[in-house]
C-alpha cells in the first residue's frame, strides 16, 4: 500500500502527468508593426521568390460589383469567376466551368470537342474566356510600385491550408493605384462595362481614378506567398448620371446621396478583415474583388505539349 502510494505521488510530481501544468507551447512569433522595415521586408522577400520559382500552381476567384448594375438594380453580372490552373515561365493553364485552355505569347489554345484550337475570346464550349492570372506579371507590377505605394498600412495574422500566415496589407492609391489596375495584372473592374456605350458623339471619357487593396499572405515559416487578394475598387462619375436616368427620380437619388455622407462623415478608423478592408462602396464606385491561392511552387508541371501545339503557342 505504502509503494503504490509513493508511486502515485511520484507521477503527480512528474510535469508530464500533472494536470494543472500542461506542456509548455511554442509561443508565435511577434508580427511586424505596420509601416516598419520589418513588415516591407517581408513584402519584398514574398514577391522576389515568387518571381525565382517560375511555376506554380493556383486556384482564382473574382467577383464584380458593377456600380451602374448596382444603380439600376440588374440582378445579373455579379457571378464569381472561378478558373484552376498553373504557370511555367510564360506558359499558362486554366479550366473554367469545366473547359481546359492554355495560353502563352498573346495566344490561346482552347480544347474543343476533345482537340485543341486555336482561339481569341471564347473557350471550347463558346463562353468567353475569363481573365487568368499571370503571375509573373503580377508580381514584376507590384515590384515596380513606388516605395510608398507598396508601405504595409495593415498587419494581422491568419492561416491558409493549415499554415500560419502574416497578412500584410498595401493601399495603392492615387496615379499608383491606376497605374496598378491599368497593368493588365489585376481583372478588370466593373467599371468596364461603361464601354458599351462606346464614347458616342465625341463625348470626352471621365477621368476615372483607382484604389486598389492588396493583402499579401506570407507563410510565416518559409517566407512563401500562400495568398494574393485584393479589392480594386473604380470611381467613375459618369455612372452618376446613367443611374439618375435608369431609376427615374432626381429626388430620391439625392436623398440616397446626402445619407452616403453621412455615412462616410460618421465612419470612424478602417476596418480590416482577411486583409482587406471593410468599405461599402460609393454610388459610382465599381468594386472588383479577386484572390488567388498559391500551391507547388517550383514544382508544378505543365500539361504537354505536342508539336503542332509548340508551335502555335511557342513557349519558352
Amino acid at each position: 500500500m505504502m509503494r503504490s502510494l509513493a508511486v502515485l505521488a511520484l507521477l503527480a510530481a512528474n510535469p508530464l502527468f500533472a494536470q494543472d501544468n500542461p506542456p509548455a507551447t511554442t509561443p508565435a512569433p511577434a508580427l511586424p508593426a505596420a509601416g516598419s522595415a520589418e513588415a516591407q521586408a517581408l513584402v519584398d522577400k514574398a514577391l522576389e521568390k515568387m518571381l525565382a520559382y517560375g511555376r506554380g500552381s493556383f486556384a482564382t476567384v473574382q467577383s464584380d460589383d458593377n456600380a451602374m448594375m448596382r444603380g439600376a438594380g440588374i440582378p445579373f453580372g455579379n457571378d464569381d469567376t472561378e478558373v484552376e490552373g498553373g504557370w511555367s515561365n510564360n506558359l499558362r493553364w486554366g479550366a473554367h466551368d469545366g473547359s481546359d485552355f492554355l495560353l502563352a505569347n498573346g495566344r490561346m489554345l482552347a480544347k474543343v470537342d476533345g482537340k485543341w484550337k486555336l482561339r481569341g475570346k471564347k473557350l471550347g464550349d463558346g463562353k468567353p474566356a475569363p481573365f487568368t492570372l499571370d503571375p509573373d506579371l503580377l508580381f514584376t507590377a507590384l515590384k515596380e510600385l513606388p516605395a510608398e505605394a507598396r508601405k504595409v498600412v495593415n498587419v494581422d495574422s491568419a492561416e491558409v491550408g493549415g499554415k500560419a500566415c502574416t497578412v500584410l496589407s498595401l493601399q495603392i492609391e492615387g496615379e499608383s493605384g491606376s497605374e496598378f489596375a491599368e497593368s493588365g495584372a489585376l481583372p478588370g473592374g466593373g467599371g468596364g462595362g461603361f464601354m458599351m456605350f462606346g464614347g458616342g458623339g465625341g463625348m470626352p471619357m471621365p477621368e476615372i481614378e483607382h484604389c486598389v487593396y492588396v493583402a499579401l499572405f506570407v507563410d510565416a515559416a518559409s517566407g512563401d506567398l500562400l495568398r494574393f487578394s485584393c479589392k480594386a475598387f473604380e470611381e467613375n462619375p459618369m455612372f452618376a448620371n446613367v443611374q439618375i436616368q435608369v431609376a427615374g427620380g432626381g429626388d430620391d437619388e439625392m436623398e440616397e446621396e446626402t445619407e452616403e455622407k453621412e455615412e462616410k462623415d460618421a465612419a470612424g478608423p478602417m476596418k480590416w478583415k482577411k486583409g482587406l478592408p471593410v468599405k461599402k462602396p460609393g454610388k459610382t464606385e465599381s468594386v472588383t474583388t479577386f484572390r488567388a491561392d498559391f500551391k507547388n511552387l517550383g514544382l508544378a508541371e505543365a500539361p504537354p505539349l505536342d508539336d503542332k501545339m509548340k508551335t502555335l503557342l511557342r513557349p519558352k
